[in-house]
């Protein structure tokens, strides 16, 4: 089982691998990882710790990104931002497969809103607005928007707090 498990796992990190390294591989990847889901058209339990592990991959290069394009300001780095946004856009726009659970989500509020790094809420923010509207419980909203609100708040960095327009995020959300 754990064999399995870590295999599962560096398939998911290759997928993500092969998106942000090659132009135009959203699609075949996204689709790959539906079949990894669902088994004869049903989600199956491997199908949905292949799931969580794509969020955690997906978090995990999302703030390593930012971390290299705040610290060399590094364009392959923005590139490779916007081709694993593509992809995350891709998988919350097929209908069939409900990748992205509020958990996930909420990993990746908790990650990238951090008020001294700017580049972490420009990544927030980016795949906010391109993955499209994210309508969950009401309740999971309002955390998220109360959490944006207070980052906006007790930060000193003008382009952070602009990010943060609460009446922004509203839109995304609801």
């Amino acid at each position: 089982m754990v064999k399995y498990t870590q295999a599962r796992h560096q398939i998911t990190r290759v997928i993500v691998e092969k998106v942000t390294e090659e132009t135009r591989q959203s699609y075949a990847c996204a689709q790959l990882c539906s079949m990894m889901i669902k088994d004869n058209g049903r989600v199956t339990a491997n199908g949905l710790l292949f799931g969580k592990h794509l969020g955690e991959i997906c978090q995990e290069n999302l703030e390593a990104i930012a971390a290299s394009v705040a610290a060399a300001g590094d364009h392959t780095a923005r590139v490779r931002r916007l081709r694993l946004i593509e992809f995350i856009r891709v998988l919350a726009v097929w209908k069939t497969v409900d990748m992205w659970a509020p958990t996930i989500i909420d990993k990746w509020v908790t990650a990238l809103l951090d008020a001294n790094d700017e580049e972490k809420v420009v990544t927030l923010c980016m795949a906010m607005t391109r993955a499209g509207r994210i309508c969950t419980s009401r309740d999971t909203m309002n955390s998220w928007l109360q959490r944006v609100t207070n980052v906006a708040q007790e930060t000193s960095k003008p382009r952070v707090r602009k990010l943060l327009q609460v009446r922004y995020f509203n839109d995304l959300f609801c």
